[in-house]
């Protein structure tokens, strides 16, 4: 084992310093939120934000769902559209990359320049709009699923990642009698698992916090995702508390600790799933952003 040099390990220590410190500022703040949302009403108005909750109660949670009934509805919209829109939505990206990955395919330098061309310049939104109201997808939650089918960014990890793959795998393959499908499914896809991982997580926050399409394409109320409600919550989230307080015959409007309490419950769901990618994310970002 080779021994550190003496700036080695003062890098080290000032490396972990201040990977320490950015970790503490995107931490504490959602702490303080989730503090927040378990503590009494009264006490946070009297003390203000605190790390540890104080008068521990869940009576915002209890608040959150009875004064806006279509909160759960929206979270089973958006936990629909994540198991039937992220599955096809990484298919086609890395059928896609995969093709794109092939200097033989036809067109290949336009397709490459055509996916580039889009993460820099946009069609604008009135067309957007009219391409997806004309395609008869207004309020349909296809609305939410095929316009996110397609990234660039992604895309561009996922080409690069094929690309940089050994052709002497494919090549045995293909002199094998296998095609190009095959070798796709049984030889590139399974040793890009740190790969899919991290455009997993990437497709599923993009469609967790999709509430912009929702906002142009959605009038059902019954259709709205979790994103969108939360906005419409904060929008009228005065009228909404003092409603539900009348009802409720609530004297203290659980004002503060009620929207943290919905911030919590739309993010939750990504927290809980997250921890169990972290391992293949930063591999696999590397993986389709460096050609060797």
């Amino acid at each position: 084992m080779l021994k550190r040099t003496r700036g080695e390990k003062i890098f080290n220590v000032f490396n972990i310093f201040l990977l320490t410190l950015f970790s503490l500022t995107f931490v504490i703040p959602y702490l303080i939120v989730v503090s927040t949302s378990l503590s009494d009403e009264l006490t946070v108005l009297r003390d203000g934000y605190t790390l540890i909750p104080k008068g521990f109660t869940t009576a915002a949670y209890e608040f959150a769902f009875k004064s806006s009934p279509i909160l759960l509805r929206a979270i089973l919209n958006s936990v629909g559209l994540l198991i039937v829109g992220v599955p096809m939505s990484m298919a086609v990206q890395f059928i896609a990359g995969y093709a794109l990955s092939k200097r033989f395919l036809p067109g290949h330098r336009v397709l490459n320049f055509l996916m580039v061309f889009t993460m820099m310049f946009g069609g604008g939104l009135v067309p957007f709009y009219l391409l997806v109201r004309g395609l008869g997808m207004y309020n349909s939650y296809w609305s939410l699923i095929i316009p996110g089918l397609f990234s660039s960014y992604n895309l561009v990890l996922i080409r690069n990642f094929f690309d940089g793959q050994p052709a002497a795998l494919e090549e045995a393959a293909l002199i094998d009698g296998a095609s190009y499908w095959q070798s796709f499914w049984r030889i590139s896809l399974p040793t890009a698992k740190p790969l899919i991982a991290t455009i997993g997580v990437f497709s599923m926050v993009s469609s967790w916090n999709n509430w912009y399409n929702a906002m142009l394409f959605i009038s059902d109320i019954n259709k709205y995702p979790i994103m969108l409600v939360v906005r419409q919550i904060y929008i009228d989230f005065n009228a909404l508390v003092a409603n539900a307080a009348a009802i409720q015959g609530i004297t203290i409007l659980p004002t503060e600790t009620a929207k943290m309490a919905v911030i919590v419950i739309a993010s939750l769901p990504i927290i809980i799933v997250y921890p169990f990618l972290q391992k293949y994310f930063v591999q696999g970002v590397m993986l389709g952003a460096v050609k060797e």
